[in-house]
C-alpha cells in the first residue's frame, strides 16, 4: 500500500493574492476531467505532519516554496473518498516564493488565478463549499455523509 494511503487523512491549500485592484483572487486548477480544483491538494504520508504536507505538495504541483510561518489554517471536512471516511484540512497561504507553473501535465490542464467573486462555474462542488467555508470563516463541515 503506497504510504499516501496509509492515513485517512488529506491536506487542501487555498492559495490566494490580492490583484492590481486590490481585489482578492485564488489559484486554482483545471483537471483532465475539465473541472476546477484548488491548485494544490494531496494526501498526507505516514509520519508527515499536515504543514509539512502543504509544503511538499506545493513544491510538487507548482514548484513554490512556502514557509512553516506562512502557512495558517482554514477549514476542514470529513467525507467519504473513493469510499473510505477522510479528513480533508485546508490551509490558507497568501505569501510563498517563486511563480506558480503546471509541474504535473498529467494532472493539470490549467492554472489560472480567479476573482472570489467570478470562480467557475465548472468548479468542484466540495471546493467550493470549501472556499465559502473559507470565506466565511467556518470551521468544519461533513460533507456527503447524508
Amino acid at each position: 500500500m503506497s504510504s499516501r494511503f496509509m492515513t485517512p487523512n488529506a491536506i487542501g491549500v487555498i492559495i490566494t493574492r490580492e490583484n492590481d485592484n486590490g481585489a482578492t483572487e485564488i489559484l486554482l486548477q483545471k483537471r483532465k476531467n475539465n473541472m476546477w480544483d484548488l491548485a494544490v491538494g494531496g494526501h498526507v504520508e505516514s509520519g508527515e505532519s499536515l504543514t509539512d504536507a502543504v509544503i511538499r505538495e506545493a513544491n510538487e504541483e507548482l514548484g513554490i516554496e512556502i514557509l512553516k510561518k506562512d502557512i495558517s489554517f482554514s477549514t476542514c471536512s470529513y467525507t467519504k473518498f473513493e469510499e473510505r471516511p477522510y479528513n480533508f484540512y485546508y490551509f490558507k497561504v497568501d505569501k510563498f516564493s517563486k511563480i506558480p507553473i503546471i509541474k504535473e501535465p498529467e494532472k493539470c490542464l490549467d492554472l489560472r488565478w480567479f476573482k472570489l467573486e467570478a470562480l467557475p462555474e465548472s468548479l468542484i462542488p466540495d471546493v467550493k463549499t470549501t472556499i465559502n467555508n473559507n470565506i466565511n470563516g467556518v470551521k468544519f463541515a461533513e460533507l456527503g455523509c447524508d
